[in-house]
Order: structure tokens, then sequence, then C-alpha cells
């Protein structure tokens, strides 16, 4: 027996790991109620939130680790959304980003204050209690803003270049071909 055949009997030695998808397949495809992409993947014009034909994109970070991964993987993805969809986001942004100046207002009241420092009580209660309101508007606003421009995809499952990912819409998900490689395995 040579010592390539006795090797490949070794019922001690690590298994092979050998990935059974493609690297070399770019494109999008449905898995059930997921959408499947390769990480350099182009989605069709058409609203992942609501199915309508699509007015633009907005840019997503996915995050995703894959098993036996010690780091994590990240790509952007262009996100086809609808003039309603698009809107909606950009309105939460500028709240998230109108809070976050509300907040910044609140610490320079509260330094001109502490620099200003009247010899009347009423001066420095108006000056704090208006800076107080305006920092928890702030924080208000902000929460809201972001929690409220969610991502319409997230990352379910990421296996080797490929990316399963909840939230799509029916409609834009029927837009699409049967992911050909029985489910991630």
């Amino acid at each position: 027996m040579s010592k390539d055949s006795a090797e490949s009997l070794n019922p001690y030695a690590s298994p092979d790991c050998v990935d059974p998808l493609p690297t070399d397949v770019f494109g999008a495809w449905r898995d059930g109620s997921m959408l499947v992409i390769h990480k350099q993947a182009n989605l069709p014009r058409v609203c992942v939130v609501t199915g309508k034909p699509a007015a633009g994109a907005r840019d997503l970070l996915l995050v995703w680790k894959s098993p036996g991964d010690l780091l994590s993987r990240q790509t952007h993805l262009l996100v086809p959304l609808c003039r309603g969809e698009l809107d909606r986001y950009i309105h939460f942004r500028w709240m998230a980003l109108l809070g976050l100046t509300f907040m910044a207002a609140m610490v320079v009241s509260m330094l001109a204050a502490l620099a200003i420092r009247s010899n009347t009580d009423w001066v420095n209660v108006l000056i704090f209690g208006t800076a107080v309101a305006t920092g928890a508007s702030g924080v208000l606003l902000w929460l809201i803003g972001y929690y409220s421009a969610k991502d319409p995809l997230q990352v379910a499952l990421g296996r080797g270049d490929h990316i399963w990912l909840a939230g799509a819409h029916r409609e834009f998900l029927n837009r699409l071909e049967p992911w050909p490689y029985n489910g991630p395995q």
C-alpha cells in the first residue's frame, strides 16, 4: 500500500472542506422567502420593499460571517427603492441629523451658560432649562430618525461569497430565478 492511499484512508484525518457553492456565479436568486445574492451582485430595478418599479437606490452595508470564518465579511449593495420609500428614508435620516444638531446646540448652550454665569438666578435657570429641553428634544428626534430609517434587507445567513437576505417583498422575489443549489448547505 502506498503512502498516498494510506493517508486517504486515515479515519483521523481532517475532513476535506470543499465549498459546493460556485464562487464565479454572480447574481440574485430567490430561496423561499429569502433573497440570495453574490457579494458582487446587482439587483433588478424593482423596489425591494413594495415590488414596484424603482426610482433610485440607497447604499446598504452588509456584514456577515460564514461558518468557519474567523473574521466577518462585508460588502456594499445598492438597494433599489421606489420614490415613496426613498422619501421616507431621507425624511428619517434628516430627522436623525436634526436630533444630533439639537444635541450639539445643548452642549454649546451649557458651555455658554458656564461662561456667562449671570448673577441673577432666573437667567441661569432659563439658559439651563432651554439647554436641557433642546438636548432632550435632540435625543428623541435622533432615536426616532435612527430607528425608523431601518435597513430594508437584513442578513440572515452568509455562506462564502453568497448572502441570504430577509425582508424582500414577494413581488420582488417573484421576478428572480429560484436558487438552483438546494438551499444553504
